[in-house]
């Protein structure tokens, strides 16, 4: 029922749990009786401990009202439902790496001399701050293909202090910067990822904790609807790093054609455009050998002309037996042309993203849905919650499903074990109580309903499951010893206090 990372991670969770308890089977059945025989006396035990006289007095107490104990158990519910709006939400688990990426963007077109200017700048602020311990910077192309990567940008490796020899977390270290390079330097687009977050984002296809995708059949339209988006939803408590998704575009110079000279001259634009692309891009014309390989030597006019489009019309162009210079032929224009596109699924996309920082990501994601439901959309245009928020609501549904068949897995079990569906109802009416403990833990530690946290309610209903079942095989082996069923149902919770108690602190510590 689970897919992507989540699911990769259950898979996982599950194989490792399972050998566990198939390990712990065996140690059940054949090492512990083994080593009970050896080292248990055969004196007993007279006194009772404090533990058990405490829990024998309270279970007389409710044995006996069995209206009180349910008007309890309804009341324990009701109070978990009220702590369920107060959870806080998150994907995968959060934690303190002690490490981050810093993300850098100028507008589409800058220089790589500009550029690597204000990447300085921004190593100034790093140097500035007393929790870095070291750091690594990359450039333009990075190190993929050139065509993949704008040089206007560019990502820094950032190490911090251990722990013990800091007192701020990484997340107070990146807002005290991401505050003073907003300050400092707006013209600075900068988002910041933990390493190992960095890693999953890219495996769950999730790069930002928030997205929203505007889609629609024009770009135009697309960036004045994120646009509005934007301005609605910057000021949303805990949203950071907000990008509108619009990059600048990216100057151009072009040549166009003069096709009633090209044609007196008895040439094609094709041969001017391939004698321009020889000027000013060059010509592999041969190769000399370096070390082990052959590098390619390329011809081509110097970088003062082929950078002056004045100087680039003053070249000469040959064609046949004559010979003119590329002005009568070619005129240049300076223009714009867009530096990214984005398409998902053949439609155009614009995708608006931003960051969160000291707010859970599930409650910011809710606040930014309904601003994006006020805005009048156009037809043909739709906006899609996505990024992590999307991904960890897909999570929750995903793990619900999983819940609700191991339910019925577990209630089947038990159905054929008691051969009674009332007892096996019975055992499973426990597991709401404990999601209620579950619930009041994470409220209490402030720790977010994430995917690891969820998987953890799952495995919680086989641990309450797992008690129940132990509690009634005692009542009823004392029942059929001739016991009263209250009176049996009393001595079976007793003599199994200790026992529930320690599996399940050795399954905590586990």
């Amino acid at each position: 029922f689970l897919g992507g990372v989540v699911g990769d991670f259950f898979r996982a969770l599950a194989f490792t749990v399972t050998s566990a308890v198939l390990v712990s089977l065996v140690v059940a059945l054949a090492l512990v009786p083994l080593a009970a025989g050896a080292f248990l006396s055969s004196s007993s035990h007279a006194h009772a401990s404090l533990m058990t006289r405490a829990y024998d007095r309270m279970l007389r107490g409710v044995v006996g009202r069995p209206v009180l104990a349910a008007a309890a158990l309804l009341v324990v519910v009701g109070a978990g439902l009220l702590l369920v709006p107060r959870l806080e939400r998150g994907f995968l688990p959060e934690m303190d790496e002690g490490a981050f990426v810093l993300d850098y963007f100028l507008p589409a077109g800058t220089s790589l001399a500009t550029t690597e200017k204000y990447a300085r700048y921004l190593e100034q602020e790093l140097r500035a701050t007393p929790e870095v311990r070291t750091f690594s910077r990359r450039l333009g192309a990075e190190l993929g293909p050139a065509a993949a990567t704008e040089l206007s940008r560019g990502d820094v490796m950032v190490s911090l202090l251990a722990a013990s020899d800091r007192k701020r977390s990484s997340e107070d270290i990146v807002a005290d910067l991401r505050g003073r390079i907003e300050q400092k330097y707006p013209e600075v687009r900068v988002e910041f990822v933990q390493v190992l977050q960095d890693v999953l984002n890219d495996l769950s296809g999730s790069p930002r904790p928030l997205e929203v995708k505007v889609v629609g059949p024009d770009y135009a339209k697309l960036h004045e609807i994120a646009d509005q988006l934007s301005t609605g939803i910057k000021d949303v408590s805990g949203l950071v790093d907000l990008y509108t998704g619009e990059e600048r575009e990216a100057p151009e110079l072009r040549y166009v054609m003069r096709r009633d000279a090209i044609a007196r001259l008895s040439t094609t634009p094709d041969q001017v455009t391939a004698h321009l692309d020889s000027a000013l891009l060059g010509t592999v014309v041969g190769s000399i050998r370096r070390y082990d390989r052959l590098v390619g030597v390329r011809v081509r006019y110097p970088d003062p002309v082929r950078f002056d489009p004045d100087r680039v019309l003053q070249m000469p162009f040959v064609t046949g037996e004559q010979t003119t210079l590329f002005d009568a032929v070619a005129e240049p224009v300076a223009d714009t042309t867009p530096s990214m596109l984005l398409h998902e699924a053949l439609q155009p996309l614009v995708t608006v993203t931003a960051d969160t920082e000291h707010r859970d990501i599930g409650s910011i994601a809710d606040e930014v849905d309904a601003i994006s439901k006020k805005i009048p959309l156009p037809k043909g245009y739709r906006l899609v919650m996505g990024g992590q928020a999307q991904s960890q609501r897909d999570t929750v549904r995903e793990l619900g499903t999983v819940a609700a068949f191991a339910l019925v897995l577990v209630l089947t079990l038990l159905a054929g074990q008691f051969r009674r569906l009332q007892v096996a109802a019975l055992v499973l009416s426990s597991v709401p109580v404990a999601i209620v403990g579950a619930v009041a833990a994470l409220v209490v530690t402030a720790t977010p309903l994430n995917a690891s946290s969820l998987m953890g309610c799952v495995l919680l209903v086989g641990l309450v499951v797992k008690n129940g079942v132990l509690l009634l095989e005692e009542a009823e082996r004392a029942r059929d010893a001739g016991e009263e069923p209250v009176r049996a149902v009393t001595l079976a919770a007793e003599r199994r206090l200790r026992p529930v108690v320690m599996t399940t602190l050795a399954t905590l510590a586990g």
